[in-house]
């Protein structure tokens, strides 16, 4: 189970969303990184010892790498208990992303609708996607990640929007403006009153 994006952001503690669901003691192997939530940079797979013995023993990834530095081990423990008591960073994000999404239902934009803290903005054009992301940064000062194939398929373009605890309302609101000009200015489609659902 793939939980880059989910460690420090779900669960108790922040141990992500097979902790959350119940499920972590079923799945064979998590992987995890130390960047994202962390701030730091590297991963880690968790598993039962019968697994890990045989990945340090035949996986060329692993056996080719070295060690992690004495000072990013450091820095993951400390950033992992710091990031284990940080409850109400958690609640303020996922409060965060669902006022993006509800400021993205005001404007008719249309999104894959989730419970993520990642929210796709649909655009299905890989030029146009390119285009709104180099506009939001050029004349707004707001990055928002473009995301292409080989990433997702051709014709299923977005814009990946990650918001943080630290993002405040007036910084969604602005957001928002710029992404409607934005939309506007590009005649891009908007939305009809059901949501996308995600596929």
């Amino acid at each position: 189970m793939d939980e880059v994006h989910s460690v420090g952001i779900y669960g108790k503690d922040g141990k992500g969303i097979a902790v959350e669901m119940g499920v972590d003691q079923d799945i064979d192997i998590i992987n995890g990184t130390l960047a994202k939530a962390y701030g730091q940079m590297g991963g880690y797979i968790a598993s039962n010892k019968l697994i890990i013995d045989y990945i340090r023993s035949f996986a060329p990834g692993f056996i080719f790498t070295t060690s992690i530095c004495p000072s990013i081990a450091a820095g993951s423990l400390k950033a992992i208990n710091i990031v284990s008591l940080a409850e109400q960073l958690r609640i303020q994000i996922k409060n965060n992303a669902a006022l993006i999404r509800q400021s993205l239902d005001s404007i008719a934009i249309p999104y894959i609708d989730t419970d993520s803290h990642i929210i796709a903005v649909m655009i299905n054009d890989p030029f146009l996607c390119k285009k709104v992301s180099q506009e939001l940064i050029d004349h707004h000062g707001i990055y928002a990640q473009p995301i292409f194939f080989p990433t997702v398929p051709k014709g299923l373009e977005r814009l990946r929007i990650t918001v943080t605890p630290k993002h405040r309302k007036e910084h969604i609101e602005n957001m928002t403006k710029a992404l409607d000009i934005v939309w506007t200015k590009l005649s891009l489609p908007r939305k009809n009153s059901k949501k996308i659902l995600n596929k």
